[in-house]
């Protein structure tokens, strides 16, 4: 299984690093990360959301996605207009496709290893 992260944004190249931590990326994969302007462009394809409340119509976008029944799951993080993600943003986005190529792969952490570890102290800052 292949994927494909389109865009060029610091949140697409967060998105990728997580991806590439399990699987292969190719020009043309079976599943797509992308936001949500670039998946009313595919057909056919897996789609992983990501992106920020940056644009007025962005909820129309995302529900005219929605309605096709291809999303696997979504990312979108909050942010004004002139301002950059924070670290924490850009490591939610990490995680965000490391998450979503693990499951596609049936991989899961394993209790007791540094990745389970790793994923049980993010949520405990995150409270």
């Amino acid at each position: 299984m292949n994927a494909v992260v389109l865009g060029s944004s610091e949140l697409a190249k967060a998105v990728k690093r997580g991806v590439e931590k399990v699987m292969p990326l190719s020009n043309d994969g079976e599943i797509v990360f992308c936001e949500p302007s670039e998946a009313l462009k595919l057909e056919g394809k897996k789609i992983a959301l990501f992106g920020s409340f940056v644009f007025s119509n962005f909820d129309k976008t995302v529900e005219k996605v929605k309605e096709k029944n291809v999303v696997l799951d979504s990312l979108f993080l909050k942010k004004s207009l002139f301002s950059n993600f924070s670290e924490v943003d850009l490591v939610r986005a990490e995680a965000f496709g490391e998450k979503i190529a693990r499951r596609l792969l049936g991989l899961k952490a394993e209790k007791g290893t540094e990745k389970s570890s790793r994923i049980k102290g993010y949520v405990k800052a995150s409270k």
